[in-house]
This record gives C-alpha cells, structure tokens and sequence, in this order.
C-alpha cells in the first residue's frame, strides 16, 4: 500500500452513475428506500476503498439537474430526502466516525433544503480528520455559479487567484483534482466540473460498469495508466515523432472515443 500511496492523487472526482442499472443487475428494486438504503452502502464501500489507497479528497456530484427533470413514480419525490438521509443520516454519520474523516456539501449554503443537513455534518468537521468528503449538488445547470458568484460579493475580499477563491469558498485549501472517474457517456456537465476546483490537467476515466461499483482492480488498473502510461509528454522531442512509425496500422486507423452504439436503451462504447 505504500508504494501506491506515492502514486495517488490528493484529489480525485468520483462521478458515478447509473445506479438504478446497478440496482437491478444486483436484484434490487429501482426505487424505494431499500433502493436507497442499498445504494447507500455501496457508496459507502467505493469511499473506504478510495481512502485506502491514499486519496483525502473525494469530490462526490451526488445530485444533477437531469434528476429533478424525471417523473418517475416512486422515485423523483423523493430525490431530495435521500440526498439529505444519504448525507447526513445516523448510519452514515457513524460511517464517517468509522472512516476518520470529514462530510462537506459544496456550495451547502446557497441550498436552504439542506441546512438542516449542514448542521447536522458539522459534527465531523474535526481537524484531526484530513479526510474529505465533498458532496455536489446541482439542481440545475447554473445554480452552482449562481451560489458562488452571490458568494463572493458577500465577501470582505474579492480571490485573486483560483487557489483563494477555493479557500475562500469551500472553507479549505482542496487540492486540484487530478483523475476523474465517470460512468458512461464521456461527457461534462456542471455537476462534475465545481466553480473553481478544476485548477489544471486532469485525467479522465469513464467507467462502463453502473453504480457505485468502483472496485479494487479498477482502481489499481486506473492508477498504473495515470502514473506509467498517460506521461508521455518530453522535453525534446527530436526524433519522437518517428516513433508513430512502428505502430503505423493503428494510428491511421483513427478510431474515435466517445462513439457508440445503442444497448436496448443505453449508449456504450462502441470499442
């Protein structure tokens, strides 16, 4: 475990998705408390296991526009009271004790819905813990730079750099995340992509299994092409070029990423 600490970013995005995909290949109901109650436990794993492997901040989005624009029976009302118990309820708050670290909702205080939740976090808000949680809430696609930009008239100092807007903002210096772990569709909404935290580079994996499914050899198999096979970059490149020259069938065949093909009705990668 030490020699993938030294290879393991602070800071990661952990985007998942499809969980009610996971659900139902698990034999679990779709919607409902024992859905969430469920699904809960699940992210709670993906959590520990993050944290096991030298990560101390996780940016969690939980919640997108695209879920308030559902009406699915036995699902969209309750949206908001599983985002609140998932957060903030006994089990995971003694989760969290479990786990040594700290809960914090991004941008909590723009959300009156959530105040109550908020109050209810701040008992992990210990500085022993340098453990960290973030959870995103995004309800619609500009609420979030509503929030900061009303945020940061109220403030006595106006940020001059992304790094004081961060601290100013979020209550602490978070680390600029450097993988991306998403599901699905490679795409980028305002959910993954917070005010300010994406401060440079950040690599990108899309994950093609639903849920909060993340597992161990995902993981080590995302860090072994972060650390030894996406640093290609030289200083000199004299003579590199040439190298395309032994892989000559691969790269004029051009394949794309991002393209796919219609799984009854999802989209997935068509290689």
């Amino acid at each position: 475990m030490n020699e993938m600490d030294r290879v393991t970013p602070d800071t990661i995005i952990y985007a998942p998705s499809g969980t009610r995909r996971h659900a139902i290949l698990n034999g679990v109901a779709d919607s409902g408390w024992d859905y969430a109650e469920w699904s809960r436990v699940q992210l709670f794993n993906c959590f520990e296991l993050l944290f096991q492997y030298g990560i101390r901040h996780i940016i969690l989005p939980l919640m997108s526009a695209d879920l308030l624009k559902e009406a699915t029976p036995n699902y969209t009302e309750y949206v908001w009271d599983w985002v609140k118990w998932g957060i903030g309820s006994e089990v995971s708050l003694a989760d969290y004790e479990r786990m040594k670290c700290q809960a914090h909702i991004l941008l909590g205080q723009g959300y009156p819905v959530l105040r109550n939740t908020l109050e209810t976090i701040r008992a992990t808000h210990k500085p022993e813990r340098d453990r960290y949680i973030w959870y995103g809430i995004t309800p619609d696609v500009s609420a979030s730079w509503i929030i900061t930009l009303n945020l940061i008239k109220q403030l006595d100092r106006i940020p001059e750099t992304p790094d004081q807007a961060v601290k100013l903002l979020y209550g602490l210096d978070i680390p600029s995340p450097k993988i991306l772990i998403g599901f699905g569709k490679p795409a980028f909404q305002p959910a993954i992509n917070p005010p300010f935290l994406i401060r440079g580079e950040m690599a990108s994996y899309w994950s093609q299994l639903p849920g909060y499914s993340l597992n161990e050899g995902q993981l080590q198999s995302i860090l072994h092409d972060y650390w030894d096979i996406r640093p290609t970059w030289q200083r000199n490149k004299d003579g590199r070029a040439e190298d395309v020259l032994k892989h000559k069938d691969i790269w004029l065949e051009g394949s794309i990423l991002g393209v796919g093909k219609r799984l009854g009705n999802f989209w997935y990668p068509q290689s």
